[in-house]
C-alpha cells in the first residue's frame, strides 16, 4: 500500500468501513523524501505507536526488514494486546467490504497483509507473546475461528500453528516467509538463534567479574551464520581487543547512546 494511505489507515477506527485517501499527517507518520538514488522515495524518520503499527502496511515494509524489525521492538511503545487489536480491527474493517479473499484493491492489501503479520509474528514471537492460557492466545484463537476461518482457510492454517508445539512448528517452517526449508533438514531463523543464544550465554557465564566489559561479548553472535561468519568474526575480533571502558565517554554522551540504542 502507498504511505499516502497509511495515515487514513491509523485513523480508521474498529467497526467503521475503510475510507483509505491520500493524505501527510506528519504527526502520525514523519517521512523525509531521499535524494541521490533513493529520490523519489521517502524514508521513516518518526511516528506515533499508531502510525508505526500502520507502516506495517507499507508497501516496501517487507523488503525494508520492518515487519520484522518491528515485531523486535514494539513491546517499547505499545502492548500484544494493542498490536493484535490493530490487526484484527484492520482485518475486520477490510473484510467487511465483502467477498473474504477476493477483495480487491487497497482493501485486499490491509486484508492480506493483517495475515501476513499475523503469521510472520507467531512464527517469530509464539513463545514471547502467546503462552499458554495467556490472554492473548485466547483472543486471537477466538478471533481465527470466528472471523478468519470462515473466510480464508489461511486461518485454518494460522490456528495449526497456534496450536502446534514450537518444536514441530520450527521445523516445518509454516510457510513463514524468512523460514529456511531444506527437504529434509529444516533450520528457522528461530531456531539458528536460539541455538546462538544458548551457546552464547554458557560462553559468557564463564568469565569473571573482573573482566573488562565487551560490548562484542556482550551481544550475541549474529544469528545469519551463513551469510556473516566472515564478516562478523573480523568484527568482533577487532572489538574484543578493544573493550568499552566508561571513562572513554562522559556520563552525558554514554546516556545518550543508550537512549537512542533503546529507541
Amino acid at each position: 500500500m502507498d504511505v499516502s494511505l497509511l495515515p487514513s489507515l491509523a485513523a480508521s477506527g474498529p467497526g467503521s468501513p475503510l475510507d483509505l485517501q491520500p493524505s501527510e499527517e506528519p504527526a502520525v507518520l514523519g517521512l523525509v523524501s531521499l535524494s541521490g538514488e533513493g529520490r523519489g522515495k521517502s524514508s521513516l524518520q518518526s511516528a506515533t505507536p499508531l502510525g508505526l503499527m500502520s507502516y506495517l502496511y507499507a508497501r516496501n515494509a517487507p523488503l525494508e526488514g520492518y515487519i520484522q524489525q518491528f515485531l523486535y521492538t514494539f513491546r517499547y511503545f505499545c502492548t500484544p494486546q494493542e498490536l493484535l487489536q490493530f490487526l484484527m480491527d484492520k482485518f475486520t474493517n477490510a473484510a467487511a467490504a465483502g467477498g473474504g479473499p477476493d477483495v480487491s484493491g487497497d482493501r485486499a492489501k490491509v486484508y492480506h497483509r493483517s495475515l501476513d503479520v499475523l503469521q510472520t509474528w507467531l512464527t517469530d514471537c509464539r513463545l514471547v507473546d502467546f503462552s499458554r492460557k495467556s490472554s492473548l492466545l485466547m483472543t486471537l484463537k477466538n478471533f481465527l475461528t470466528n472471523e478468519v476461518s470462515p473466510v480464508d482457510s489461511r486461518g485454518e492454517r494460522l490456528l495449526t500453528t497456534l496450536q502446534s508445539s514450537p518444536r514441530k512448528r520450527w521445523s516445518q517452517g509454516c510457510g513463514s516467509p524468512i523460514s529456511m526449508q531444506e527437504e529434509d533438514d529444516a533450520l528457522s531463523v528461530h531456531t539458528l538463534c536460539r541455538k546462538s543464544y544458548i551457546e552464547d550465554s554458557g560462553r559468557k557465564a564463564t568469565q569473571t567479574k573482573d573482566q573488562a566489559y565487551s560490548i562484542a561479548a556482550a551481544l550475541p553472535r549474529p544469528c545469519y551464520t551463513s551469510l556473516m561468519d566472515d564478516i562478523s568474526s573480523a568484527r568482533l575480533r577487532s572489538e574484543e581487543r578493544h573493550p568499552f571502558s566508561q571513562s572513554e565517554h562522559s556520563a552525558q554522551h554514554t546516556a545518550q547512546q543508550l537512549t537512542l540504542l533503546q529507541q
